[in-house]
This record gives C-alpha cells, structure tokens and sequence, in this order.
C-alpha cells in the first residue's frame, strides 16, 4: 500500500503550490481533484489544453499523481462522453490507473445510472484506466448493499471505500466488511460517528484506521490510501499538522 493526498486539502493555493506544500509535508503521492469551478483544475481546462495540463501535473519535482478525483457538474451522459475520455487520456499518459467518480444521486433511476457507469467503464477501459465509484452519502453507494449491487450490474466498476461517509451515519463497521472485495481504491481521515463530525483532528475520532488495514491486507490489497482531508469549510484546526500527523500514523500501519 502507498500513502498520498488529496488536493482537496489546499484549495487556497494554487495547484503547484498545492502539490509542493504536500512535497514538505513528506508525501510523495498525490490525488488531484478535478472539479466544476475548482481553484486547481477543471475536466474543461484539461479539455481546452491537454499539453498544458500534461505540464502542470508534472512541474513540482518529488511528487508523482497517483488518481484523480472526478466531478462534472453535470450527470448527463452527453456532458461526460464530451469530457470524461479525455480526461482518461491525461490519466494514461500520466500512468494513472485510477479516476473516481460519484454515483447518481440518492433516488435516481437506477437503470440510467447502470447505463452511464457502464459507458463510463468501455471509455475508459481503452485507455487502461479504472473507474471507481466513492461510497459517498446522498449517492447510490451510500448503503454498502447498493454499492455492492452496482458493482454487479457493471462489471469492471470497483469502489473508492470512503469509510467516513458511513461511520457518521452509523452504519456498522459489520456492514463495511463485504464491501473489501471491490475496493480499488481508499479516502481515509478521522470521523466521529455523527454528521458534524465527518472530519476531525487526527485522534479525536473514532476511524478504525486498523482494521480497515487489517481487511485490506485479507484481499491483498496494494492500491492507494489518499488522506482525504477538505480546507472548505475551513476547519477549526491547522490543516497542514493533521495531515502530517495522519500520514505518520497510517505509514507506522502499513
């Protein structure tokens, strides 16, 4: 397993100020968010100007891209035939392997949303790509029995396990357990077991963070665990200590 971190963490900077910042903080591994009006980049910047982009991802010495974090803004198909391909193809130049992307909102017509997913996989399967959905809150994945059930309706799909979405829910740690079988992918900080919790300080919570490991390791899982920690809302809290303390943490556990 390979520890990195999420853009997300510094949308107050620039992006090469963002991958730098991570660089001092000792990461050597990156997730880059792509979304609707981000600071950093959007799917229509790498549309507009694929060199450029190529350029930017790949000017900050000392740190490599590990996986995109994809949002459109938009669920129609159209929009994503447009934008996601080439996105895909920045991904295989790059030798990213991984794009994240959110399932349909909780309540969407489930067969459209198989049919998008599973245009979304052909897409990017040529470009030696993975597509993963997030087990997100107000999304088809915010139950792990539907996570599972749209893994199965869309072979090739695999899940980005974002265990926070669900621990402050309460949903048991029980339920989470068939879910490791179609983990690609892992957004990891700690979480309390409310909704106003979802992140805290490192310590403060109640995040499993060992025996999420532990299951992990029973499929042999050798993929990425980002540290997925937002600046917005801003916390309470220093930001860039916690994601320090929380890349120690995981690194003494892997």
């Amino acid at each position: 397993m390979e520890l990195a971190c999420s853009t997300l963490a510094f949308t107050r900077y620039s992006l090469e100020e963002a991958l730098q910042s991570m660089v001092d903080l000792g990461f050597n591994r990156a997730e880059v968010a792509i979304l609707p009006h981000s600071p950093h980049l959007t799917a229509e910047q790498v549309c507009q100007n694929p060199p450029g982009t190529l350029e930017r991802l790949r000017s900050v010495s000392g740190i490599s891209i590990a996986a995109f974090l994809l949002e459109l803004g938009d669920m129609s198909l159209r929009v994503w035939q447009e934008q996601f391909p080439e996105v895909c193809r920045l991904a295989n130049l790059m030798g990213i392997v991984t794009v994240t992307v959110a399932a349909g909102p909780r309540g969407s017509d489930w067969s459209q949303e198989v049919h998008r997913l599973r245009q979304l996989v052909g897409w990017a399967f040529s470009y030696g790509v993975v597509v993963c959905v997030e087990t997100r809150m107000g999304t088809l994945t915010e139950s792990p029995e539907s996570a599972i059930e749209l893994c199965r309706c869309v072979p090739g799909l695999r899940l980005t396990f974002d265990p926070s979405h669900y621990l402050c829910r309460g949903v048991s740690e029980k339920a989470w357990e068939a879910l490791y079988p179609y983990v690609h992918h892992v957004h990891l900080r700690d979480s309390g077991t409310s909704p106003d919790k979802f992140q805290v300080r490192t310590g403060q919570g109640q995040m499993p963070f060992g025996r999420i490991l532990q299951q992990l390791r029973r499929q042999d899982y050798r993929g990425v665990l980002t540290i997925e920690m937002s600046d917005n809302p801003a916390p309470s809290y220093p930001l860039e200590p916690e994601l320090r303390t929380l890349r120690l943490l995981l690194a003494g556990m892997i």
